[in-house]
């Protein structure tokens, strides 16, 4: 063992093995007086991040970060990344925009457009992803998320978008659904219906194939096969359930199955009771089916 009371070459083997366990046992055991070797933080930030422990992982980056005389625009970006994936957007923001300064990488660019999206600066996401296109044209990741930002408003744009990553990337599943998604906003429902049939092939747990594919079904009538693909999104990891619940709740009420269309609502307010749109829905249902009603579960 160094001096400084911890070898960071051990650290270093025990990452690689994924013993982050161990790492962190290590690290926590160093006194508070004794003098750190460089790079203990990384080597703790990089086992508790092993560890899912990401808010932890990221304060010891800060402390990495403070203790170097130059901060390296991928740890910026790593740390903002990390922020983002804990909801902390404005933060990750500050992290991302200061990386992209130092070094614009299609990667860092394309987090940036992201945090600028999950804050409601769509204008700048779209700008954003356009310049990580310019630095690296063949990046699949960037061509799906301008589809993505573009989808709600252009949707002609988006689908060339998309169909630009899929000359990239022919296996991306979420691509497919984005081309569903945008066939289905301009429309073409037997098109979206066939695109998101493609994505599913190539991931059967495509939540979000699975929604739009319902949405195609239910605006051609097609109601049994409708609820089927909204039952199957509500299944599925990765996608929005309140939403899949919401339309199988809407579902059930247009053939008058109120009490279906309520247990579906009922289940929202219960598994995500901080939602503010499935308790809107629920208000609205409560409004139409049992005036003078308060909102909320009605038995």
């Amino acid at each position: 063992m160094a001096d400084h009371g911890i070898d960071i070459a051990s650290l270093e083997r025990l990452l690689v093995a994924a013993q982050y366990d161990e790492v962190v046992r290590l690290c926590d055991g160093v006194g508070p007086d004794v003098e750190l070797p460089r790079k203990f933080w990384f080597c703790k930030a990089r086992a508790l991040e092993g560890l899912g422990r990401t808010r932890q992982a990221v304060e010891c980056y800060r402390l990495e970060m403070a203790s170097v005389a130059r901060v390296p625009p991928n740890l910026l970006a790593h740390v903002g990344s990390l922020l983002m994936d804990v909801g902390q957007y404005s933060e990750a923001l500050v992290c991302l925009r200061q990386s992209c300064e130092m070094e614009q990488t299609v990667d860092a660019l394309v987090l940036l457009a992201s945090a600028f999206s999950h804050l409601g600066q769509g204008a700048k996401a779209v700008e954003t992803i356009r310049h990580a296109l310019e630095v690296d044209p063949s990046s699949d990741e960037a061509w799906h998320n301008l589809g993505a930002y573009l989808l709600d408003e252009c949707p002609a744009d988006a689908e060339q978008a998309f169909r630009q990553t899929l000359e990239i990337d022919s296996d991306r599943p979420d691509s497919y659904g984005g081309m569903a998604k945008a066939s289905a906003n301009q429309g073409r429902y037997e098109e979206a219906i066939h695109a998101a049939r493609e994505g599913l092939v190539r991931d059967a747990r495509c939540g979000f194939c699975h929604f739009v594919l319902g949405e195609a079904m239910e605006a051609l009538g097609r109601t049994q096969c409708a609820e089927a693909a909204f039952a199957r999104a509500y299944r599925c990891d990765g996608y929005d359930r309140v939403e899949a619940l919401m339309a199988l709740s809407r579902l059930s009420e247009r053939s008058g199955q109120l009490a279906n269309a309520k247990l579906w609502l009922d289940r929202g307010v219960r598994g995500w009771p901080d939602d503010a749109r499935v308790r809107a829905k629920m208000d609205a249902f409560v409004g139409r089916h049992h005036p003078g009603a308060t909102g909320g579960m009605v038995e």
